[in-house]
């Protein structure tokens, strides 16, 4: 082959590198703008985050004692605020039924880390090739993170402000910068604690590469970690530090994960970023950019370390691993430029690598091919949805439905709690919380206080044996009704009460 035809060839290849990046973030972009109005829940805790939007607008607070009515998950509060801002102007009206909001937030957030990614490695390398292909490799994740980039979580809009807090942090160069940057990770908190796991490394490299700027970095971050923790603390009355650091230190710990992650989660998936890292760190030093190789050694370290603990967590699904891909998308990025600057310009063996290494993004890009169908819900699905509510609508007076409370609002019912966040409570024992909540389910089932108890499978709440009985099936159309992400749950059975209510029993 001459040298103009491998020129050629190289180019070709990159061309096709960045395309598939492209479609990758296109195919996300129809799929997230096909969905956004669904009228009900894309997935099955999505519900239970629009009502902490709508207690924020009617002035109530959302870290309060635990009950059948409300209990907040175990997050911090600020995609929740951010949210309820955004509503103020949309509304809560159809497209969307209270989600649209929400998936607002979401979708404009990852767009906004994708921008990030992009921006990172631009900034860096003064590649458009490789800052493309890392953009576009983390829209590709979009399947293998459980689909949730857009859906009603707090997950994008962390990802968003902790690439935000990496991008101050990488250009700070005095004081207030390195403060400024401080301040942005400490948002990153407030929108999901495993801000704080991604920080620590970055610490440790601001006081070892910039001395005092460093220290006023880290003591910007822990400074405001623990001043709104007092603050929310204080305004709550002890209820914010219960949710937001008791319940989740003491989570189940799921022992197939301490390898799991690191051989399933990101070895069999994302093998092209791990080869371009051992590439970039490899010839780092070579290039005389050793601190900005340890900066994102660092960087690399905190996003790996904060997905991964959160993966050891009961309740980590694929979510989590948001972060973990972005540090690899970012790292990819760096090494696919350290390759082409690492040999001379033009040189045979600069194009044979390059032309190998676009190959190698090339299947990465086919193995997190998937349909993007699967992620969109079906007519059948929202019909299936549209009889249930008109079933609960059927009962009168108060219906209880333990995993979907928030859909009784568009049938004019009082909400009640989701019960991942009462499980959270009440099998951790912390004085008698624990207790309270579940003795007074209890109550609410034995004095028969709902009309109706509209059951998914598997969940039987306490004190409903010996109280309610089957009254009907619920029958999905074509197998519809499941979430399009996250626990795969729909209702399956309706309950009614036992004979009259027994107040007070």
């Amino acid at each position: 082959m001459s040298t103009t035809e491998a020129g050629w060839t190289v180019r070709a290849l990159k061309l096709a590198v960045v395309l598939a990046g492209l479609f990758f973030a296109a195919v996300y972009l129809f799929v997230a703008l096909s969905r956004i109005g669904y009228p009900y829940e894309l997935e099955w805790m999505e519900g239970a985050h629009v009502d902490y939007v709508r207690r924020i607008l009617a002035g109530r607070p959302i870290y309060i004692r635990p009950s059948i009515e409300f209990t907040p998950f175990i997050y911090t509060p600020l995609y929740f605020y951010v949210s309820a801002l955004v509503a103020k102007i949309t509304g809560f009206g159809l497209p969307g039924r209270g989600f649209f909001p929400l998936r607002l937030v979401s979708l404009l957030s990852s767009l906004g880390a994708f921008a990030l990614v992009f921006l990172l490695v631009k900034r860096e390398a003064g590649n458009w090739f490789a800052s493309l292909t890392a953009s576009g490799l983390l829209a590709a994740t979009f399947h293998i993170t459980g689909g949730y980039f857009d859906i009603c979580r707090v997950d994008s809009l962390f990802l968003f402000v902790l690439l935000a807090a990496v991008y101050a942090l990488r250009r700070a160069r005095s004081a207030l910068g390195f403060a400024a940057a401080g301040a942005l990770f400490s948002l990153a908190f407030l929108t999901k604690q495993t801000g704080l796991i991604v920080s620590l490394p970055l610490m440790l490299w601001a006081a070892w590469a910039h001395r005092r700027r460093g220290l006023i970095f880290a003591a910007t971050v822990v400074g405001l970690v623990a001043a709104t923790t007092l603050i929310g603390d204080h305004l709550t009355g002890g209820w914010y530090r219960y949710y937001v650091f008791l319940l989740p230190r003491t989570h189940r710990v799921v022992d197939k994960m301490i390898l799991g992650f690191w051989t399933g989660d990101i070895a069999a998936r994302l093998f092209a970023p791990l080869v371009l890292a051992v590439v970039y760190f490899s010839l780092a030093r070579g290039r005389g950019r050793e601190s900005a190789a340890w900066f994102y050694l660092a960087l690399l370290a905190g996003t790996l370390s904060g997905s991964w603990v959160s993966r050891l967590n009961e309740g980590g699904v694929e979510n989590v691993l948001m972060p973990a891909y972005a540090g690899l998308a970012i790292v990819l990025g760096l090494g696919l430029d350290a390759a082409e600057k690492g040999l001379p310009r033009a040189s045979e063996e600069a194009r044979r690598l390059t032309a190998v290494l676009c190959l190698l993004c090339l299947a990465q890009f086919v193995w997190l091919w998937y349909p993007p169908g699967a992620h969109i819900p079906t007519q059948a699905d929202r019909r299936g949805w549209d009889q249930v509510m008109e079933m609960a609508a059927g009962y009168p007076g108060e219906v209880y439905m333990s995993f979907h409370g928030y859909l009784l609002s568009l049938v004019g019912k009082q909400t009640t709690a989701h019960y991942a966040a009462l499980r959270d409570v009440m099998i951790h024992d912390y004085g008698t919380v624990d207790d309270d909540l579940t003795a007074e389910i209890a109550r609410a089932m034995k004095s028969r206080r709902f009309s109706a108890v509209v059951r998914d499978m598997g969940v039987r709440p306490p004190g409903f044996k010996g109280n309610y009985r089957l009254d009907r099936k619920i029958s999905w159309p074509d197998d519809a009704g499941w979430p399009v992400a996250g626990r795969r749950t729909r209702p399956e059975r309706i309950y009614v009460p036992l004979g009259p209510r027994r107040e007070g029993d």
